[in-house]
């Protein structure tokens, strides 16, 4: 079933956007950093300037007054996987190698307790800026995935990171338990035999995917 996890949006003036030039992680799976919390906070002012009667709906809030008691969540590093390199991997390669730092941190943005949106920050020539806003229904998803993934206390929620995989659609929070790399899926997808929270062994992911991968199967669309 074609899914779509709704609406990101862009900023005109004092948010710069820049396309994503993935960068090979020299050390994953690191804490965001406080430089980029700092600059996700002073940038709430902003933030709730976006949000009008007209957007409001799309970005996820139930109405323009909550933007005025917005916090940041826990943050999700976002990575992403290849095309080109899901197709070469083999079934005793080690899946952590497919991960691209895309140098970027989706911040939940929470009201009363609920996840509401995300705001993106983007680390561009050693600073950080705002990306993006929205994104409400995966960053939903990602959340709870991530809060799955604590409450087996193999890790804390603060540990967890974003998987994405772009040419299949596919989104995946994603966590290191000693020499293992899981990875949780967001979404059912019977494609591949992936169930909404049911976290799963990368290796085996990315085995399974990578028939599909080579035929360029496309999955559920994720709007932006």
């Amino acid at each position: 079933m074609r899914r779509h996890l709704a609406l990101g949006i862009s900023f005109a003036s004092f948010v710069l956007w820049q396309g994503v030039t993935p960068c090979a992680a020299q050390v994953k799976f690191l804490p965001a950093p406080q430089e980029a919390r700092d600059e996700a906070q002073r940038s709430l002012p902003g933030l709730r300037q976006m949000v009008t009667p007209e957007t409001y709906k799309r970005l996820g809030f139930e109405s323009v007054e909550e933007a005025s008691k917005v916090e940041l969540g826990t943050p999700m590093r976002i990575f992403m996987v290849r095309l080109d390199h899901l197709k070469e991997f083999a079934p005793s390669g080690n899946p952590s190698e497919l991960l691209v730092d895309t140098n970027q941190i989706r911040y939940p943005l929470i009201v009363g307790g609920q996840v509401r949106s995300s705001v993106v920050m983007h680390l561009i020539e050693g600073k950080w800026q705002v990306a993006k806003l929205g994104r409400p229904a995966l960053t939903r998803v990602l959340t709870d995935a991530a809060r799955r993934q604590a409450a087996t206390g193999a890790t804390s929620q603060e540990a967890s990171f974003e998987v994405n995989i772009p040419a299949l659609n596919l989104y995946f929070a994603g966590q290191q338990v000693g020499p293992r790399l899981l990875l949780t899926p967001v979404l059912d997808d019977t494609r591949f035999g992936l169930k909404q929270g049911e976290t799963m062994d990368a290796q085996q992911v990315f085995a399974r995917l990578v028939p599909y991968a080579r035929e360029l199967k496309t999955g559920p669309y994720l709007s932006d």
